[in-house]
């Protein structure tokens, strides 16, 4: 399957500094290998959000260049969607009317108005050297995940919703959602882990 550009936020991500340990909007507790960070609506964050993921995961050596990419592609998909459509509440049909005007233009209402600019973005992050657990969790109402359109089908991709999280399932070993909707958990295995648990991958859904 084809895979699309990389997005504008990925390719800052590319290019940060792993230096970037004080952010501001963002507080971070770090503990081990595992990682808490909670920020506002602030789409502008997450490059700087997931250089300091990388640099957390580069400390153990768990992955290269290529595989991080995948993560961090996926990473941005999901952070970007707990923002604008968990905290937010904006539907991704309105990225179908009027070249997507109306959907940004809710974006930068949402976020002067309470209750939606309250809410804060949670990621936790679990590292060792066999696998990366990051579980994103949003203050939104949620949404009933048996909704969303298959993302294995390829299909899927020329559609409005559902497009970031077929790119999730692509990139990641094993994608599942809580039952309120408004938390994903994304586990990617080392190469030479993953075909050893394949009967899990198998559970995926």
């Amino acid at each position: 399957m084809a895979v699309a550009p990389l997005s504008p936020v990925v390719k800052k991500i590319l290019g940060h500094s792993l230096a970037e340990n004080h952010l501001h909007g963002v507080d971070t507790l770090i503990h081990g290998t595992h990682l808490n960070i909670r920020l506002s609506n602030d789409e502008s964050l997450v490059p700087s959000v997931i250089s300091r993921l990388e640099h957390a995961v580069c400390e153990i050596d768990f992955c290269d260049e290529m595989l991080w990419m995948q993560i961090a592609m996926a990473l941005d998909e999901a952070i970007v969607n707990a923002m604008f459509h968990g905290n937010l509440e904006v539907s991704s049909a309105l990225r179908q009317t009027d070249d997507g005007k109306p959907f940004f233009d809710m974006i930068q209402s949402r976020k002067k108005m309470s209750p939606y600019q309250d809410r804060h973005v949670e990621i936790q992050m679990r590292v060792d050297r066999q696998q990366a657990e990051f579980i994103i969790t949003d203050e939104g109402p949620g949404f009933d995940i048996f909704s969303l359109p298959d993302p294995r089908d390829p299909s899927n991709l020329e559609k409005a919703s559902g497009r970031g999280l077929l790119l999730i399932h692509s990139f990641m070993d094993k994608v599942t959602h809580n039952e309120r909707g408004n938390q994903i958990t994304m586990i990617k295995r080392k190469p030479d882990d993953r075909a050893s648990l394949s009967d899990d991958a198998d559970k995926t859904h």
